[in-house]
């Protein structure tokens, strides 16, 4: 029941897909939209990739333990420099959660978010204009120790 005056909460994504492992976020995405498998604003999410997506098409480790999901935003009419705006946002939301991290996580142009050195986060943005879309897969470091060199 709605009481005048309360917020009400509208949810951003139309949809959530779930996977237990998919090669890639970023690339189940892109054939969901290429495929027209959904609509609207969605999330890809994934326990484990085993072909994670990084920039200038470099592997992005991600095993279990880590958070590894790409949103699906349709007709956003900004797109520059919406990776940095993502950055931006990864880093609010982690110190709202975790108000420890204010002041220790930096801003890495143009994609990645640090923590004491250490590569926390990573953000990939593709555009994808004929089916108006714009993609961006995050990885977030949260649970992981072990990393390849």
């Amino acid at each position: 029941m709605h009481i005048p005056g309360d917020k009400m909460e509208i949810p951003f994504f139309d949809n959530i897909y779930r996977f237990t492992n998919l090669d890639s976020t970023l690339a189940k995405a892109k054939q969901m939209i290429t495929n027209r498998e959904t609509q609207g604003n969605f999330l890809v999410t994934a326990e484990k990739q085993t072909a994670g997506i990084g920039r200038k098409e470099n592997h992005w480790h991600s095993p279990l333990g880590g958070l590894w999901i790409t949103a699906g935003i349709y007709n956003l009419s900004v797109r520059s420099s919406f990776t940095i705006f993502i950055g931006i946002c990864l880093i609010k939301g982690l110190c709202r959660l975790y108000p420890i991290l204010e002041g220790q996580l930096g801003l890495k142009w143009p994609n990645d978010v640090y923590l004491q050195g250490g590569k926390l986060a990573g953000i990939l943005t593709t555009n994808h204009p004929y089916y108006n879309y714009l993609l961006s897969g995050i990885g977030i470091n949260t649970n992981n120790t072990d990393f390849p060199e």
